[in-house]
């Protein structure tokens, strides 16, 4: 039986090759495709972009192998439901036969919305891994699937019926899952020459309220912060090289490994003797949050380089503790502190990248202008910046949940464009400054010629006239 598993995305690199490196693998469409290949059935990959002609991909695929299939798994985030909801229609209109179910952290934390798209056969809330299997096998055996824990079904006897199951548990045993398939994402990489990333772990023990994992922990019982062992890790980096030998360094996806520092410990000391004996060694980039059992912890910051890691990055989002405290609930820590850590990384010759949010809910330009400060402050090898946007489900989603302005927005240029218009911090303002962002980070430490160029795509974007054109010419490369 095939199953086919889609995902869809908002910026791509081009219409045949969407996806511009291999870090974009999406985790959670690779685990289920994964789970499904290693029980025995032959899964399909479909990445669809904006310009995708859906109805016609459809149209094909059906030709050729309409009859073996009976199992389309659709996922998305908040600003691409709408997205897979026309996918769901498509597919239903050329055969009504198909399940289909759809998945993901929007689902997740709005079930019942969700099931208003009535093109649904199922959706999954919460972890997929063993529901998705379960629920082919029943299709395969040509029952009606039914009590399948994670996953809500429309009865047959009318679209408002919905059977809603019961949660499984974390899934504690992370090993226990398969290591991802990465070769069916190859045909929709443009460069496979770039760093891929690896998941480390699941589960986040912050509480931000502008992120969905303070939701997600609550859809399950059981341990919700989980790490993958580094004996399975090291196998699937091994597994990687196999497969792909240039690969020179690799992204350790994980929310932050200060959270269990014996771990992170054993981790790195695992990293350390796999590259032992190796030329060229492996580099790692890793995500951390800070945590004060970090900021001047030397003994950490050795161990990091010892497993050569080479970049961290830290998700600062604001430099106003106020409103990193109060608004965001992000992990206690002073400006004063994280530009400590910053250094001492530096110390061992780690690099820093930070992350930053613009235009977020009470946030004036004079905390802008603190933000810019802590960010110069830390000095970063690199920023990445975005505009605040709340996704449905989330805490700081609800103050905004009827707001003309989210309805009106356009959903592809999610944390391109300013959503929230104050007298203190207005979109106008925002746009002007994150035109001129660029320069003002990276003035006396890149070529003119970078920091122009950046500047002029963040202007492109703004604009709806110019965005139209640069997308035109994207979509016949």
């Amino acid at each position: 039986m095939n199953v086919v598993c889609v995902y869809s995305v908002g910026y791509y690199a081009s219409s045949k090759k969407p996806l511009a490196t291999q870090g974009e693998i999406h985790f959670g469409v690779a685990a289920i495709a994964s789970a499904l290949k290693e029980a025995g059935f032959n899964v399909e990959l479909m990445v669809i972009t904006p310009e995708t002609n859906i109805h016609k991909l459809l149209v094909d695929y059906f030709l050729e192998k309409s009859p073996v299939t009976k199992l389309f798994c659709l996922t998305a985030v908040s600003t691409q439901f709408d997205k897979m909801c026309e996918v769901a229609k498509i597919i239903k209109e050329l055969n009504s036969n198909i399940h289909i179910n759809l998945g993901g952290v929007h689902v997740t934390l709005n079930p019942e919305s969700s099931l208003k798209c009535k093109y649904l056969d199922s959706i999954c809330v919460g972890e997929g891994d063993k529901a998705i299997v379960e629920l082919a096998k029943e299709l395969k055996s040509g029952t009606r699937p039914s009590l399948i824990n994670n996953l809500w079904f429309r009865l047959p006897s009318g679209q408002e019926l919905i059977e809603r199951n019961h949660q499984d548990p974390f899934i504690e045993d992370l090993d226990s899952l398969p290591i991802i398939d990465r070769k069916m994402w190859y045909p929709f990489i443009k460069d496979l020459t770039t760093m891929p990333a690896l998941l480390v772990g699941r589960g986040c023990p912050n509480k931000c309220a502008y992120c969905s994992n303070h939701k997600l922990r609550e859809v399950a019982t059981g341990k919700y912060v989980r790490f993958r062992s580094p004996g399975s890790i090291i196998k699937e980096i091994e597994e990687m090289i196999t497969d792909y030998p240039g690969i020179k360094s690799i992204y350790l996806e994980v929310e932050t490994l200060s959270v269990n520092l014996p771990y992170a410990f054993e981790l790195c000391r695992a990293l350390e003797n796999f590259n032992h004996l190796r030329e060229p060694e492996v580099e790692f980039r890793v995500n951390l949050s800070l945590h004060r059992n970090i900021v001047n912890n030397e003994e950490f910051a050795l161990a990091l380089f010892k497993a050569n890691v080479t970049v961290v990055n830290i998700g600062l989002e604001s430099g106003s503790e106020w409103i990193r405290d109060s608004v965001l609930r992000r992990p206690k820590y002073t400006n004063s502190e994280l530009v400590s850590f910053c250094a001492l990384l530096r110390k061992f010759g780690i690099k820093t990248s930070l992350y930053i949010i613009m235009g977020l809910p009470t946030e004036t330009h004079g905390n802008f202008l603190e933000t810019l400060k802590c960010v110069k402050d830390c000095a970063p090898d690199s920023v990445q910046y975005g505009f605040f946007y709340p996704y449905p489900g989330t805490d700081l989603y609800t103050p905004w949940e009827n707001s003309r302005s989210l309805l009106l927005f356009d959903h592809r240029f999610e944390r391109k464009r300013p959503l929230i218009n104050s007298t203190q911090f207005s979109k106008k303002e925002q746009q002007v400054e994150y035109v001129l962002l660029p320069w003002k980070l990276y003035k006396g430490k890149l070529p003119i010629s970078n920091i122009m160029l950046q500047m002029l795509k963040n202007f492109v974007v703004q604009s709806d006239i110019l965005t139209a054109i640069f997308m035109r010419v994207r979509a016949v490369l």
